[in-house]
């Protein structure tokens, strides 16, 4: 008997999940999807999530499950990569949940399309269940978009209509496999997600954006991205160097995702006011400030694209004022 056909594979990286994957899975297999395959890999948890993964994988057909050293959220992506049988791929976060029969509508728009890349509605959401935020809001027309640098811009955005994220899009894996394309690891870069999709976009024909909602993300306290995080500077400088020197784009598209660099800044100078005495936040804060990097971005940076606030904060960090704005971010 010939192996059924996979339509698509959802790669979910799991480390010390253990509140939240079960209902993660569930989310999936109550979809009733019969062209698709769970691609689950346990990436070193010191929890109970490496027992409940295999516990998993007995109530479904659809999940296989991968075990191995930890090395962080991306790298585990690559790896389950390889294993991938879809003719798309999609990511999920074992924290976060999908909606209803999302992945099979969004598959068919894909289809009669032949969108390269489709980016879908999401919605951000509490461990009550209350939702927060929706993007891409249910009745916006579906669009079929050709240019890719218009999707780029609008993920380099403060205010960002389609994401950043990878988990609200589904990639065709001739595309990822023709050229290689794989996330460079969280402990080296700031976004690894939006640079993944940096690349990716270059490679895009057809994409379409649709209200088909996929993907519910949990407003999650206590995950890595609500944390100090003391090497956050150092990814920062990678992730600007990465985009700096691209060759995938033309110099004006790059000077357009400089927004993006910038609300990095923004983050890593407030993560110092808001985690640091007055003294030692200032002294980062200065440092962060000082970076070539930092001046470079700014300094290249279009007002046009500010409101009041960050043209103000632009102004404090073009000028190196660090005290102004450890009170600025403090108080915010």
């Amino acid at each position: 008997m010939s192996e059924k056909k996979v339509l698509l594979s959802i790669i979910i990286p799991a480390y010390n999940c253990e509140n939240y994957l079960e209902k993660c899975i569930d989310s999936i297999i109550f979809q009733e999807l019969e062209s698709a395959e769970i691609i689950l890999v346990d990436d070193g948890s010191t929890d109970q999530t490496s027992g409940i993964c295999d516990n998993l994988s007995c109530k479904s057909s659809l999940i296989r499950v991968y075990h191995k050293a930890n090395e962080g959220q991306g790298i585990a992506r690559n790896y389950a990569m390889q294993f991938a049988r879809g003719e798309y791929i999609t990511f999920v976060d074992a924290d976060d949940i999908t909606e209803k029969q999302g992945y099979s509508k969004a598959l068919e728009v894909m289809m009669q399309t032949k969108a390269d890349l489709g980016i879908f509605g999401w919605s951000v959401f509490d461990d009550e269940d209350r939702i927060d935020k929706v993007f891409i809001q249910q009745n916006d027309p579906s669009i079929i978009v050709t240019n890719y640098e218009d999707v780029l811009d609008d993920m380099s955005r403060l205010r960002t209509k389609f994401g950043s994220g990878v988990w609200n899009k589904i990639y065709k894996k001739s595309i990822l496999e023709k050229y290689k394309i794989r996330f460079i690891s969280e402990r080296q870069v700031i976004s690894e997600d939006y640079l993944f999709n940096f690349v990716y976009l270059s490679y895009c024909k057809i994409i379409i954006t649709s209200d088909i909602h996929i993907y519910k993300y949990r407003k999650n306290q206590t995950s890595f991205s609500h944390r100090y995080q003391s090497d956050y500077l150092y990814r920062l400088e990678n992730f600007a160097s990465f985009i700096g020197s691209s060759e995938l784009y033309s110099r004006d598209v790059i000077d357009k995702t400089n927004i993006k660099t910038f609300s990095l800044i923004k983050t890593c100078i407030i993560q110092e006011a808001r985690f640091k005495s007055v003294s030692e936040g200032v002294a980062k804060i200065r440092q962060i400030c000082q970076s070539t990097t930092t001046q470079r971005i700014v300094e290249g940076l279009s007002s046009d694209y500010l409101d009041t606030m960050n043209f103000i904060a632009k102004l404090l960090i073009k000028n190196k004022l660090a005290m102004l704005l450890y009170i600025f971010y403090r108080l915010k």
